[in-house]
């Protein structure tokens, strides 16, 4: 056993010790300051919690915080990564270091104070599935579509059989986070079909389930362009339009060109018979209308009516007056309608035929050479159609003699002139003359 001097002495080195460690050292005794952390937001199994190394540290202390609830997820952790799988999708959290030393000289205890909290990280998660409902009238499908959480997109598909896998998709509309709206079938659709519908979220961590099938059936439709047709009507002057009927139509609107009475119109049948007397073309335009809207206006189809004869007439032949031995004209316009079938000049009632001198017989101008007096007359464009005949108002032809003993007007003098002469004079003989 130590004397009470020996115990004096070793008292002394125990004091002095502690004097060294707790006094002069006693500023350097602090432990590795922790540095604020990073807090991953676009995980989907974990929060990724990141630092850069601390000289000195042996490993950290990850603390977790939410709305106030503080827990220590990991001691002494070796790396300056941890992954928080605990975390709840959707849910905020701020994480914190705490830096430990295995020098009892620098950090007595081993761990220091903890440092600032790290921003807020978010873990996200698998999609929500989303609500699904329809809605029908006649005339169109709309589907009301809820998203949930985690939802970047929605994927809907259709079918004619209650069976996803023989569904085509639709479309991919996106609603913001948590929200939802209306979504129109774009596809083309039969009426009376049933047609069933899914729909299921699409997110960065995966899909979510379909929901479906939601069914309906749409009755009705816009109706399609009609596609008219046109000919001459059974009535001279007519033309007779007509078209198929058209499903999910309940009148017609009609358009003319070039128009006139009746030439705009609408009606419930699919036929139009339009008075076109001039026998010249007409082109018709028709449109569908019905519950659900209107279609576009068809393309043009044009047809003739068969006219009546004197609608290929334009207007009263010319008049003229020459000497003998002249070449004479008369003219009318002839309308070159469809229904024409023959036109031809008659002098005094009688058809008049190309000859030697004579031409344009069955055109709009005859043209008659070397005139004799015997040319004088009434002259008419006969005209036939498939409607009938019919000739056109008079034109005069009056040829003068050029030679006073040129009784019969071939520009000769000879015993024709002579004979001509007593046919004239030998009837009016005892006559008074005006």
């Amino acid at each position: 056993m130590l004397g009470a001097r020996a115990r004096r002495v070793v008292g002394a080195m125990v004091a002095a010790a502690a004097w060294v460690v707790c006094g002069p050292v006693a500023g350097v005794m602090a432990c590795p300051d922790a540095p604020p952390p990073s807090a991953s937001t676009n995980l989907c199994n974990w929060i990724a919690v990141s630092w850069p190394s601390v000289s000195g540290a042996s490993g950290y202390d990850v603390i977790r915080n939410q709305n106030g609830t503080v827990v220590t997820l990991v001691t002494n952790h070796p790396t300056t990564t941890y992954l928080d799988g605990s975390a709840v999708p959707g849910v905020g959290y701020n994480y914190r270091l705490r830096v430990r030393s295995t020098n009892p000289f620098t950090c007595p205890g081993e761990v220091g104070n903890p440092g600032p909290w790290s921003s807020e990280g978010v873990r996200l998660g698998f999609p929500t599935p989303v609500s699904l409902s329809v809605f029908s009238n006649s005339c169109s499908i709309v589907l009301f579509i809820g998203t949930g959480e985690f939802t970047s997109g929605v994927e809907v598909y259709r079918s004619e059989t209650p069976n996803v896998n023989d569904a085509v998709l639709l479309g991919t509309p996106t609603f913001p986070p948590g929200g939802g709206g209306p979504y129109g079938d774009p596809l083309p659709r039969t009426v009376g079909v049933t047609y069933h519908y899914w729909a299921r979220s699409v997110g960065p961590c995966g899909n979510g389930p379909y929901i479906g099938p939601v069914s309906t059936a749409q009755m009705s439709a816009m109706p399609a362009t009609p596609a008219p047709q046109g000919e001459a009507g059974v009535n001279c002057g007519e033309i007779r339009f007509w078209w198929d009927p058209v499903p999910n139509a309940t009148q017609y609107t009609f358009n003319i060109s070039p128009g006139g009475p009746g030439s705009v119109g609408t009606i419930t049948g699919t036929e139009v018979i339009y008075s076109a007397p001039d026998g010249l073309p007409r082109t018709i335009f028709v449109r569908a209308e019905g519950t659900c809207g209107q279609s576009s206006f068809s393309n043009g189809v044009a047809a003739s009516a068969n006219a009546d004869p004197l609608a290929a007439i334009g207007g009263v032949p010319s008049s003229d007056v020459v000497d003998t031995g002249e070449t004479a004209q008369l003219a009318i316009a002839l309308v070159p309608i469809a229904s024409l079938v023959s036109a031809r000049w008659h002098k005094d009632g009688a058809p008049v035929y190309d000859s030697s001198r004579i031409s344009g017989a069955t055109t709009g101008t005859l043209t008659i050479q070397h005139c004799t007096t015997a040319d004088t007359g009434l002259y008419r464009l006969v005209v036939e159609t498939t409607c009938g005949i019919d000739a056109s108002e008079p034109g005069m032809l009056g040829v003068r003699k050029s030679c006073a003993g040129d009784f019969d007007g071939s520009g000769t003098i000879d015993l024709a002139d002579l004979l001509t002469f007593l046919e004239e004079w030998l009837p009016a003989l005892g006559q008074n003359c005006p």
